[in-house]
């Protein structure tokens, strides 16, 4: 299985709506679930006095579920558009692509897989 996410622009300012799309392709084996959700993420750094540096801290912004009961057959690939939207304090720029500053945002994907 490969996933994918293609968003329409790489900067997206505050309040801005993400657009794109999430694209799975099965493998050889197909796949089958129950939900396919796709989050958006702000993740910052925390600086903790009880621990020595920093760690990783994030909030959920928007989630939307693109697909309820799915059945993929094997090789075949899946479109499901999207829309999500950032907060007035969360942006998405080259500079959280390009692993600089200390606040990212970012999407989660989550597949409830039959086994």
């Amino acid at each position: 299985m490969k996933v994918t996410i293609q968003t329409e622009k790489h900067t997206y300012h505050q309040g801005e709506q993400v657009k794109g799309e999430l694209v799975i392709a099965a493998d050889e084996k197909g796949l089958s679930g129950d939900s396919i959700t796709l989050k958006l993420n702000e993740y910052w750094w925390d600086s903790n006095v009880q621990y020595a540096g920093k760690e990783w801290k994030g909030t959920k912004l928007d989630e939307a579920v693109l697909q309820q009961s799915f059945d993929f057959p094997p090789g075949t690939e899946h479109r499901f558009p999207f829309t999500l939207q950032l907060t007035k304090n969360c942006r998405i720029t080259n500079l959280a692509k390009d692993n600089k500053g200390d606040e990212k945002c970012g999407f989660e994907v989550e597949l409830a897989v039959k086994d």
